[in-house]
């Protein structure tokens, strides 16, 4: 009997010795725990091992871990409320009598067109090399100037003849005194300039599939002008009343935003892109002055200003288009190539015209609100790691 219960003693003790070996050396499949910084149902850690998504950056070997990229962009460029008057038609004038324009059956605003000009970013990053990590520097410039013209300066003035009635732009030439000219032009200078310092980690959705959510810093710098000229300016005496206005201001906040790729084949993908950025922006200047050629006496237009003040102003981009990439030399180096349409949306910059609504109509009744300023055209890019 002792001799039965030995024998059944041996036979557990080795049954769990071997129980143990197989689970400390031979299970590869074994669970493994979570690790300190991950919270876990207890339930459903018993049935599921953690999982990353797996990083998607590019890596080239034994390299640096940086890139490089270049853009040509040509972009257009446009702006709420830059319309600088409506057409009428003459109806003639007595001697010292101011005429009366006739409506036209249907008036046409006077908007100046929009036109693509070309700019340029460059960029600059680096792989971390923590956790699939990227960084990057990247700075874009656009500036441009825009010129529009209406009507013409004709000889002499027949009854029907088209011409133009200037709006709110001037204080002069305000609508209460029945300002008419036969021809408007302007010119508008839009200097842009935008740096972003992001980082980002790009990740594995699927087999075919990459996101890359980013956040980081935007700062951002706008510069304009815009200056308008009535020619033949009737009633008033004037020969021609120049409008000459002016803004200027910087922005700094968060960006945050997604990259998405789908790998079609062959190195091709199609890729989008999506940001929202909400700015501390400061308006440092806001000017507005008119200069008149008067041949008859006459009221001249009020210079005004706004002092400088602070506001939140938000930013939205969004692209969409295609690419290509590819590995070289033993993947020593990558290079990548895309083409994109981009667009831009940035509230409320037009305080210029707000300005001279206000000086326009005493800051009493309706004044024009700051309109928004927007961009949007053709991206095209070229990066490369080492």
């Amino acid at each position: 009997m002792n001799q039965k219960i030995f024998r059944l003693v041996c036979s557990a003790v080795a049954l769990m010795g071997t129980s143990a070996f197989a689970q400390s050396k031979g299970n590869t499949n074994a669970q493994k725990p979570c690790p300190s910084n991950m919270q876990m149902d207890e339930g459903l850690s018993n049935q599921y091992s953690p999982a990353f998504n797996a990083p998607a950056a590019i890596g080239v070997d034994n390299g640096w871990d940086v890139f490089i990229s270049g853009s040509f962009i040509y972009w257009n460029v446009g702006q709420q409320y830059m319309e600088v008057g409506r057409t009428a038609q003459y109806a003639g004038q007595a001697a010292g009598v101011a005429s009366t324009p006739v409506p036209s059956i249907s008036a046409t605003l006077a908007d100046p067109g929009t036109n693509y000009e070309p700019g340029f970013k460059v960029a600059a990053g680096i792989d971390l090399n923590y956790d699939g990590w990227t960084s990057q520097a990247e700075y874009t410039w656009l500036h441009q100037t825009t010129t529009s013209t209406f009507g013409s300066v004709p000889s002499s003035l027949t009854i029907g003849q088209t011409i133009y009635i200037p709006n709110d732009w001037f204080n002069t030439l305000s609508v209460t005194t029945r300002a008419q000219a036969t021809q408007m032009t302007t010119s508008w200078t839009m200097n842009l300039d935008l740096v972003d310092w992001t980082g980002s980690r790009p990740f594995f959705q699927g087999r075919q599939v990459s996101l890359t959510p980013f956040g980081g810093l935007r700062g951002l710098w706008i510069r304009q002008k815009y200056n308008i000229t009535a020619t033949n300016v009737l009633n008033t005496g004037f020969a021609a009343a120049t409008s000459n206005n002016r803004s200027q201001s910087w922005s700094v906040g968060p960006v945050a935003g997604m990259e998405g790729h789908w790998m079609v084949g062959y190195g091709f993908r199609v890729e989008g892109e999506s940001a929202l950025s909400v700015l501390y922006t400061r308006f440092v200047k806001i000017e507005h002055s008119e200069n008149d050629q008067q041949t008859l006496t006459a009221a001249v237009g009020i210079p005004g200003n706004r002092n400088s003040y602070g506001c939140l102003r938000p930013t939205l981009d969004m692209g969409l288009g295609f690419g290509w990439g590819m590995y070289f030399m033993d993947r020593s180096y990558h290079i990548d190539l895309a083409a994109r349409y981009d667009f831009m949306l940035l509230w409320d910059q037009n305080v210029m015209r707000q300005l001279t609504s206000a000086l326009a109509n005493n800051n009493v009744g309706y004044v024009d609100p700051s309109g928004d300023l927007y961009l949007h055209g053709l991206t095209f890019k070229a990066r490369f790691d080492f």
